[in-house]
């Protein structure tokens, strides 16, 4: 994510070391070598995703733009509200929104609906907020997770280092918003947790922290799941984190994957004291997601789900590019080796020579009957967000595309 305040230059570092540090953690779990999670399941599904069109800009910073700082900075996320539009988020730390009649016509309003206090006590969970995954019912009740970053080197005597990276502390949070999205609300400090790692924010850690990135919401079996990415840290292994809750509006309620069922509950460490051991995620099938989840849709005629992720290698096959992954699974748990679904450029590579990097991949389709888009038939629309070359570097030049696809799925 982006810092929005100080000197243009000061900006396209940070986000540039962001993006370098966020692909080497990707690098460095999909290489781990992770088992498998154990157990016996049907075997998952083989996905194949297939671009059958050109790369349509959705959102043009350069022209569309509300300010310096108006980027697609998060998968694009989507909802059918009570009106009968559509509402595409693709979050900022200043929040907005795309609102048209159907999806394939969005349009930026330029109002902001959320955005964090700059909290400078890492214990509210409330500095720098982006709305990442979206849910409603009705389309004018409307829940968020919140990605939650705590910058401890924009407030003084935080950040000994003084670098973005020795000093980010995340966590998820929950939103809300009752008029369909024209503006979000968030309980004060504890009452908006719904995920941190059982540790308070330490100065002196020299990365970062916590729980990143939550996917899109999935309803299954009248619950409501989610993958979120840990770095790790101590007792929290790296990879993706699966959440689930009955009651998607209450941040207490949502737990996490132990290994054999979802008994894990997150806690405040900033309040009481309890075996840290006991309050992590067991991550999801290391082996075959190789790298953030920040997508996931169930493909409605054959029932299974889709996960999509950058990365690179996550098969083992050294001649694999970086790219976009599709990986399917019948059971959220068990996911099939990850296919490639188109290459992109890489972050840090000779960007002088390559093409714009494409990044947070977000599987929508105009046609799902479901209000929060969380369903795909056999075609739909890949969702990118293309970080643009100013000078053979990213900047905050980035805008929002989405390519036509193709789904098989394979359920042997």
């Amino acid at each position: 994510m982006t810092e929005d305040e100080g000197t243009g230059v000061i900006c396209l570092v940070r986000t540039t070391r962001r993006t370098l540090l966020w692909a080497a953690a990707i690098a460095a779990v999909a290489g781990g070598g992770a088992e498998a999670d154990s157990g016996s399941a049907a075997q998952p599904p083989s996905v194949l995703l297939r671009p059958t069109g050109d790369e349509i800009v959705v959102f043009r910073k350069s022209s569309e733009g509300c300010d310096r700082d108006d980027i697609p900075d998060a998968p694009a996320r989507a909802l059918q509200l009570a009106d009968g539009t559509v509402a595409v988020f693709a979050a900022n730390q200043k929040n907005r929104v795309m609102r048209g009649a159907n999806l394939l016509s969005v349009r930026r309003d330029c109002a902001v609906v959320f955005t964090g206090r700059r909290a400078a006590d890492p214990a509210a969970y409330d500095d720098r907020l982006w709305l990442a995954s979206t849910w409603t019912t009705d389309g004018t009740n409307l829940i968020a997770l919140v990605h939650s970053e705590y910058q401890g080197n924009t407030h003084p005597g935080q950040c000994p280092s003084g670098r973005y990276i020795d000093c980010w502390y995340n966590a998820i949070t929950l939103a809300t918003s009752h008029d369909g999205g024209h503006s979000f609300t968030r309980a004060n400090g504890a009452a908006a947790l719904v995920a941190s790692v059982p540790y308070r924010y330490d100065p002196q850690a020299g990365r970062h922290i916590g729980y990143f990135n939550p996917s899109n919401l999935v309803e299954r079996d009248s619950a409501v799941y989610a993958m979120m990415w840990t770095t790790g840290y101590r007792e929290q292994a790296a990879g993706n984190c699966l959440i689930r809750t009955e009651h998607p509006d209450a941040p207490a309620s949502w737990r996490a994957w132990d290994g054999t069922a979802f008994t894990v509950q997150f806690i405040n460490p900033y309040r009481g004291t309890a075996l840290p051991a006991e309050h992590v995620c067991q991550t999801i099938d290391r082996y075959h997601l190789g790298g953030p989840v920040v997508s996931f849709v169930r493909h409605t005629p054959s029932g299974a789900y889709i996960a999509l992720f950058v990365g690179g290698n996550p098969t083992g096959d050294e001649q694999l590019p970086w790219a976009v992954f599709a990986s399917g699974s019948w059971d959220l748990i068990h996911w099939s080796p990850p296919r490639m679904v188109m290459p992109v450029a890489r972050f840090g590579t000779n960007e002088c020579t390559t093409s714009a990097p494409l990044a947070y991949p977000s599987l929508l389709d105009p046609d799902s009957p479901s209000v929060n888009f969380e369903t795909v038939g056999d075609s739909a629309q890949l969702f990118l967000t293309r970080f643009n070359l100013e000078r053979c570097r990213t900047s905050l030049d980035r805008d929002l595309v989405r390519i036509p696809v193709s789904l098989t799925i394979d359920p042997s």
